[in-house]
């Protein structure tokens, strides 16, 4: 996520996009979460809310908080998958559950 953002690094996306895309096919939820985030954004692949929900979905049930907080907000509000406040309130406690405080 720093070459994403250049918090303490240098921001290259070129450089942070095959290290996410390897590190969610290695089982790591937080890249997938990562790339769920770089497809919801547009950030060096071509934007797409679906493929940001699967992502965040296998980031998820992988473990990862922000990816269950940020799956609950596309659910919230209808954005690449259908609007379901049910579905969004079980994304956001497991978000709190797993530690993610902001979900909380």
């Amino acid at each position: 996520m720093a070459y994403l953002t250049g918090r303490g690094v240098q921001k290259d996306v070129a450089k942070a996009k095959p290290l996410v895309v390897t590190g969610c096919k290695r089982g790591y939820s937080r890249a997938c979460a990562n790339l769920g985030w770089m497809h919801f954004t547009g950030t060096g692949v071509a934007q797409s809310t679906q493929k940001a929900a699967k992502f965040y979905r296998q980031g998820c049930e992988g473990g990862s908080g922000a990816g269950c907080a940020n799956l609950g907000l596309m659910y919230e509000m209808g954005d690449g998958v259908p609007q379901n406040f049910t579905k969004a309130d079980r994304y956001f406690d497991k978000a709190c559950d797993l530690g993610y405080v902001a979900a909380c």
